[in-house]
């Protein structure tokens, strides 16, 4: 890592679309805060988003001289900047305690669900801690439609024999069966 040389920090008070001319010189520039969106740029060159906690370096070598922030917000706009020449780095946020970063789900199986013919049939109600649910056509010949309450022969996701769907729902989940006969179906939930 590049030895900081020079260090220097900007804040602007830009108007609604408003923009500014930054006469600086660095080879690289950090947003340290900003009340809203805007664009950033060399001011001979087009600008670009930018936003609170990004970072530009340009390759070693290379800097620019002057940079244009354009507000991109539509309301009043409040911009930090650092700009330098090296590298830059701000490590001021910490964090203490265990962090979750995954949780795991509990399964539900239950019975299989028969679908009688020329219906549909809601195999599982809606269930709010449900992560997703599981539906497989346990027929060897026959193809059923998933869905929701308005599921018919023609609407829904078709499920080809021995086929099964995931969805990623706390909804109610239907079945339509127009096979001519009754066909079961096995249900599994992932739920919090």
């Amino acid at each position: 890592m590049t030895a900081l040389k020079e260090f220097r920090t900007f804040t602007y008070a830009l108007a609604a679309s408003g923009e500014e001319d930054i006469r600086t010189s660095g080879n690289y520039i950090v947003a340290l805060a900003a009340t809203g969106t805007f664009k950033i740029g060399r001011a001979d060159g087009p600008p670009f988003d930018f936003e609170a906690g990004l970072k530009v370096k340009l390759p070693e070598g290379q800097q620019f001289d002057n940079l244009r922030i354009i507000d991109t917000s539509g309301a009043p706009n409040t911009v930090r900047l650092a700009v330098g020449f090296g590298d830059f780095d701000d490590n001021r946020l910490t964090v203490s305690g265990a962090i979750n970063l995954s949780k795991s789900g509990n399964l539900s199986s239950t019975a299989d669900v028969v679908c009688n013919n020329a219906a549909a049939t809601v195999v599982k109600a809606l269930t709010a801690t449900r992560r997703s649910i599981e539906v497989q056509n346990l027929d060897a010949v026959a193809s059923l439609r998933v869905g929701d309450a308005a599921v018919t022969a023609t609407r829904g996701l078709r499920l080809g024999p021995g086929e099964s769907v995931t969805l990623a729902t706390t909804a109610a989940v239907s079945v339509r069966n127009d096979s001519g006969a009754p066909v079961s179906v096995a249900v599994l939930e992932v739920l919090d």
